[in-house]
């Protein structure tokens, strides 16, 4: 076999990249290397790079295919999440207590266009699970998190057993978009009892008239504390319209939302101020008023 690698600027390699792309799978360099070690005896016949390249890129398609369909099960419950000013911080410690068992979680954070695929690219890092920019018409799986673009609203659908991403470049609401309560509103009329809401910290009111409705529906809401927030004001707004069922530190809302160790928490409990940023971290995600 042969184990020299292709260099960055291969021709059936940047060939190959753009077959992929073109097909809308996003594979890294080292994806397409082991895709090209494949075809190393087609290679040294001299075989015509773009048919090859348009070859090798189908069957990995194909693969995806398989792959995708043997393992997507449908999630049976869902995690809404909802954030503005100090979010970044807030979102990356709430999903480091879930797992890859954990449902299927979608999130509007205030964030500017350019910016939210930079963060969802951080939490893949920082919290091992899968988190993605939705790109809509994703079906939500189990230990996966979608993260509203900065451009568009994001919201949720039913298709059968399946939920899944829709986007919408509707007008901001709230002076917002995406907005916490377009991506709310939508999950309490298709999920009902199935989803949950947590909305965390963060300026204005965005997030409690959808919190709220997901209530009215059956839905379990939970907020963040003042204690635990950077800014206490969707989450002020959720309590004082009785939106809110339950209001914890941001370091144990993971766990009552999993359902472990939620027995005899206190609807309004307070606790000291946690520490939940990392200088990392921030550095990280721009500093916006979103953050």
């Amino acid at each position: 076999m042969n184990d020299r690698r292709p260099p960055d600027d291969d021709p059936l390699l940047q060939r190959l990249g753009e077959q992929l792309e073109r097909r809308g799978v996003h594979a890294g360099t080292e994806t397409a290397r082991a895709l090209l070690e494949r075809a190393s005896a087609e290679l040294r016949r001299g075989a015509d790079l773009d048919q090859l390249a348009a070859r090798l890129a189908e069957q990995a398609c194909a693969a995806a295919r398989r792959v995708s369909s043997s393992a997507a099960q449908p999630v049976e419950r869902l995690i809404a999440v909802g954030a503005s000013t100090g979010g970044p911080d807030a979102i990356r410690t709430f999903l480091r207590g879930l797992n890859r068992r954990s449902p299927g979680v979608v999130i509007a954070q205030h964030m500017p266009a350019g910016f939210t695929r930079l963060f969802a690219e951080r939490l893949t890092q920082t919290t091992g699970l899968e988190v993605i920019e939705a790109a809509g018409n994703e079906s939500i799986l189990p230990g996966h998190v979608y993260i509203a673009p900065g451009h568009a609203h994001l919201t949720v659908r039913r298709a059968g057993s399946h939920f899944l991403t829709r986007l919408s470049d509707a007008p901001p609401v709230n002076d917002v978009r995406p907005s916490v309560d377009v991506l709310f509103e939508s999950l309490a009329g298709c999920a009902g009892e199935h989803v949950t809401g947590v909305l965390l910290t963060g300026m204005g009111r965005d997030g409690a008239q959808g919190l709220l409705a997901m209530r009215r529906a059956g839905a379990r809401t939970f907020a963040q504390n003042e204690a635990t927030c950077t800014v206490y004001g969707m989450p002020r707004a959720a309590v004082r319209i009785g939106a809110a069922e339950t209001v914890l530190p941001i370091e144990r809302l993971a766990a009552a939302v999993l359902g472990e160790g939620a027995g005899g928490i206190s609807p309004f409990e307070a606790s000291p101020r946690s520490a939940v940023a990392t200088g990392s971290f921030r550095a990280a995600v721009p500093a916006f008023g979103c953050v």
